[in-house]
């Protein structure tokens, strides 16, 4: 822990030393949502009622799944399990509460004595531990925001063939709305104020989450893009580009006739569902060298999505890095403003459907 704060200090100067970054606004007049198509209403609206409601438990200091707590939040490990259905596959979850009387000194999230936001983070692909995603979930914890991050899915156990890609984002779409029904059943949580942050293939699933589940009020998407049969035939990513290798022998494939195959097989797809999304309650970050999720596809999301707000930075996907102190920062202030809005007059939409 010592050796990960040490360096995101170092992090701090670099950014602060580093170049700027162009601002893009949200395009005006904010062009008007449009419908789901009738399959994915279907389908995410009953996943979204799903019987898990009635088994989630309000933790408290005392609860078993307690791990850490600091001054200002208290954090918790979770697992939700469906009791009436054994075969479900069970989401775990870090949760970081913040103490009721940071709650009660908050001058930018919450007023005393009043229920508090909380924003749902959702992970980058790689890695075992969550220290990005901790970053950020400690300083929103700080700001008075409870904070969820979503563990990621094993993706060697769920992904062993390209037919199974579109299976695990239909059910990472699932965990979130469950985590998102747990959360609407915690107390000190204002179900009216819910976030969500990601970045890379936690980006890419935040924008699926938007357009097919209308709690969230706002939503942080860090080095997205669209298209992700496009993505995933191109990436420069050294563990992706491996395995697409072994399946281009082992299926005898070009590279545009895996991405032929992939369009086959990857319907839920952000480009598809974007049109839904109220580009008022998003805000963008897309690094213009990056080879990873290439910035064409940030840059064609961003159209899809009605071009909202958008930072753009200059790196590439992983040096991005130099800029999460920036980008911390210019996510609160985005998180607050909309926060702000929704609790002034919660029963506005920004951008009404036709």
């Amino acid at each position: 822990m010592k050796r990960w704060r040490i360096s995101m200090a170092v992090i701090s100067i670099a950014g602060a030393c580093s170049s700027g970054c162009l601002h893009h606004r949200l395009e005006q007049p904010a062009r008007r949502t449009e419908p789901l198509p009738e399959s994915f209403r279907q389908e995410f609206a009953v996943a979204k009622r799903s019987g898990f409601k009635a088994v989630f438990a309000t933790l408290d200091t005392n609860s078993p799944s307690w791990r850490e707590t600091t001054r200002r939040y208290a954090r918790h490990e979770i697992t939700l399990t469906n009791a009436q259905d054994a075969a479900a596959r069970a989401v775990e979850f870090d949760y970081c509460l913040p103490h009721a009387k940071r709650t009660q000194h908050s001058t930018k999230a919450n007023a005393p004595s009043e229920k508090i936001p909380a924003i749902l983070i959702l992970p980058i692909m790689g890695g075992t531990q969550y220290e990005l995603e901790s970053f950020f979930a400690r300083s929103f914890a700080k700001r008075g925001f409870a904070t969820v991050i979503l563990h990621r899915p094993d993706i060697k156990k769920e992904v062993r063939e390209l037919e199974d890609i579109d299976g695990l984002l239909r059910k990472s779409v699932v965990d979130a709305q469950r985590v998102l029904d747990w959360l609407e059943a915690q107390p000190q949580v204002d179900a009216g104020r819910l976030g969500l942050f990601g970045v890379s293939m936690g980006a890419i699933r935040g924008t699926l989450v938007l357009a097919l589940d209308d709690r969230v009020r706002a939503g942080v998407l860090g080095l997205v893009g669209g298209d992700v049969p496009y993505i995933l035939a191109h990436t420069r990513e050294k563990s992706l580009a491996r395995e697409r290798l072994k399946v281009m022998e082992r299926r005898q494939l070009s590279v545009q006739e895996l991405e032929d195959r992939l369009r086959e097989y990857i319907t839920c797809e952000p480009l598809r569902v974007a049109p839904a999304v109220d580009p008022s309650r998003v805000l963008m970050v897309i690094a213009a060298f990056d080879h990873v999720i290439p910035a064409r596809t940030g840059w064609e999301l961003r159209r899809k999505l009605g071009n909202p707000a958008a930072v753009q930075i200059f790196s590439g996907h992983y040096s991005a890095v130099v800029y999460a102190p920036y980008l911390r920062w210019k996510s609160e202030r985005f998180f607050e403003k909309k926060f702000r809005e929704r609790k002034s007059n919660p029963k506005s939409q920004a951008v009404q459907e036709p």
